[in-house]
């Protein structure tokens, strides 16, 4: 935690959840990256989850580590088909899901988008000598396309990006609606 990070432990610590958590808080902004190792002192599986914190995708996990596992993989993506992708990147994969490449946004395009969601394997993340501060996307996924076994998991399910206030407004009324 480290934005807000009063309102986010307030939320956690009341409400009831059926599994236990812990909080890593970060004293300094260390980049996507370094918070994602920092916080791996918390945690002592072999294969962990990376959520984007302003984003929802609803994946399942359990589906997602299967996957992760059953082919062996360094790190998971959740990848979610898109219309007009205009605001993200395309991510190409091969027949077998294996991640082909990494495309920067592109006007009018279709495709495969990024969903925010991860699953990573600690041992191959752990294996590389990041700085203190580095981005989990820019200095790990795409550098290491061709050196790890990165592989995409493609959803068509609900996704939303709050990016944007009327992205923010819709997911209010999304949710609102859920409870």
């Amino acid at each position: 935690v480290g934005y807000l990070k009063e309102q986010v432990i307030d939320y956690i610590t009341t409400t009831p959840w059926g599994f236990s958590y812990d909080f890593a808080e970060e004293l300094e902004p260390l980049g996507t990256g370094g918070a994602v190792r920092y916080s791996l002192a918390k945690s002592d599986t072999d294969d962990f989850f990376v959520l984007n914190g302003d984003t929802f995708f609803d994946i399942d996990l359990n589906a997602m580590l299967a996957f992760q596992k059953s082919m062996m993989a360094d790190a998971t993506l959740a990848l979610k088909p898109m219309q007009q992708v205009d605001r993200y990147g395309l991510v190409e994969i091969q027949d077998d899901q294996s991640i082909l490449s990494f495309k920067e946004k592109q006007i009018g395009s279709s495709g495969l988008i990024n969903g925010g969601v991860y699953c990573v394997y600690r041992k191959g993340f752990d294996s590389i000598p990041f700085p203190e501060k580095f981005s989990f996307e820019k200095d790990y996924l795409e550098p290491f396309i061709n050196q790890r076994n990165f592989f995409g998991l493609v959803k068509d399910a609900y996704f939303i990006d709050i990016g944007i206030p009327e992205d923010y407004k819709k997911a209010q009324h999304d949710f609102a609606s859920r409870t």
